[in-house]
This record gives structure tokens, C-alpha cells and sequence, in this order.
């Protein structure tokens, strides 16, 4: 049996969801003040794991310098293509699209 949120059409009324931890969390000030102050300690620690200075595996090493600079650059683009190089073509029709 559904819960009492659910709005008979196969959803759940705006902002109730079945699960009690879903749903956007907001973060005090007070947290948020912390957060902002442990950010450039723990940069400087992967950046201590990337150069050597703390020891890790490489694996470990390698995944550093990869958030470090996915960070500062973003993420590298990955490109899609078909098994032959050529393009990959998604069609939608408007029975696909549900606005």
C-alpha cells in the first residue's frame, strides 16, 4: 500500500517524498563557515599526497593530481562515438518528451 503522499496518478505530491533523507539539505551558516575554513587545509594535503610529501600508493598519488586538476581546469571533455568513429544519433519524438 502506498504512503499517504502519494497522489494516486503515480507520484508523490511536490516536495514529499517516499524516502525521509531525500530531498535538498540546507546547510546552516554556521556549517557552511566551517566547510569554507577546512578548504584550503585539505588542498594543501592533496597537494602534499601529489609532490611526495606524505606518503600514499600511487594510485592514491595519481587520483590527487587528477581532482587537483580537474578542479582548477574542469574535466576533460569525452567524446561519444559510434563503433566505427562515426557519430552517435539519438532521435526523440514528442511521446518521448514529457514536459
Amino acid at each position: 500500500m502506498a504512503r499517504g503522499n502519494h497522489t494516486g496518478k503515480g507520484g508523490f505530491k511536490k516536495g514529499h517524498a517516499p524516502h525521509p533523507l531525500a530531498g535538498k539539505r540546507k546547510l546552516g551558516p554556521e556549517f557552511k563557515e566551517i566547510l569554507h575554513a577546512a578548504t584550503i587545509p585539505a588542498l594543501q594535503t592533496l597537494i602534499k599526497f601529489s609532490n611526495g610529501e606524505l606518503k600514499c600508493s600511487p594510485a592514491i598519488r595519481e587520483r590527487c593530481c587528477e581532482y587537483i586538476i580537474d578542479r582548477r581546469y574542469g574535466k576533460a571533455t569525452i567524446a561519444v562515438s559510434g563503433i566505427d568513429g562515426s557519430p552517435v544519433i539519438i532521435n526523440f519524438s514528442e511521446q518521448d518528451i514529457k514536459l
